[in-house]
This record gives C-alpha cells, sequence and structure tokens, in this order.
C-alpha cells in the first residue's frame, strides 16, 4: 500500500516536470507576486509618518499587562526572602 502511494506521488511530480513549469522569460518553478497598497492616513500625515488603522490601544489590556508584570515581581521578591530565611542569610 505504502508503495502504490509513493509510486503515485512520484508519477505526480513526474507528470509536473513534463508538463513543464517554465515560464516565459525562463524562471522554473514557484513564482510569488506581491502587490503592495499603501494605506490612506486616519489623520494628516505629516513627515513620513505611518499612517494608522483606526483601532485605538485599550486600556484594559494594558492595565491586566502592568498587573501581571507587578504580581510577577512581588512573587519574585516573596522567593528571595523565603530562601534568604531558610538559608540564614
Amino acid at each position: 500500500m505504502i508503495a502504490s502511494i509513493l509510486a503515485g506521488v512520484a508519477g505526480a511530480a513526474a507528470a509536473v516536470d513534463a508538463e513543464g513549469d517554465s515560464a516565459a522569460d525562463g524562471v522554473r518553478g514557484v513564482q510569488i507576486h506581491v502587490d503592495i497598497s499603501p494605506l490612506d492616513c486616519v489623520g494628516v500625515c505629516v513627515g513620513g509618518q505611518l499612517p494608522g488603522t483606526g483601532a485605538d490601544v485599550p486600556g484594559a489590556i494594558l492595565l491586566v499587562g502592568a498587573l501581571l508584570v507587578g504580581i510577577g515581581i512581588a512573587l519574585l521578591i516573596a522567593r528571595l526572602l523565603v530562601r534568604r530565611r531558610r538559608h540564614g542569610d
């Protein structure tokens, strides 16, 4: 069963090569083309500033992040104090 699957994959690969994967300019293989469309400014774009996306930074997410960092620092300090008490430093 595995041999038949591998034979099918090899046959498919050979079929692609037989059909030819060359472009008109002689380049072979997969080609990727990307169009970059500039965003319009939400407000006034002056002096090379990036255009805004229109999304405001939610204050609640920043507050929760700062709170989690504060809790982490408090736990680290508590752990260091407990370790010093145990070892008598």
